[in-house]
């Protein structure tokens, strides 16, 4: 069932606050969606950062 009809179910008068409280929970999970996904990208370039200091101190002992 979509989200659509859902909302359709309810009297007229209730769709646009719940439009309303749809649209702020969607800003909400795309801005912890972001906020997940800068942490993550910030993780993996401080991970591939370790890793080419660990490869350079590897060689360097060669």
């Amino acid at each position: 069932m979509e989200l659509s009809d859902v909302i359709n179910k309810f009297p007229d008068e209730l769709r646009e606050p719940i439009l309303a409280l749809v649209e702020v929970i969607r800003k909400e999970d795309i801005r912890l969606l972001r906020e997940d996904m800068e942490r993550g990208f910030r993780e993996l370039r401080e991970a591939i950062h370790e890793l080419t200091l660990a490869q350079k101190k590897s060689e360097e002992r060669l």
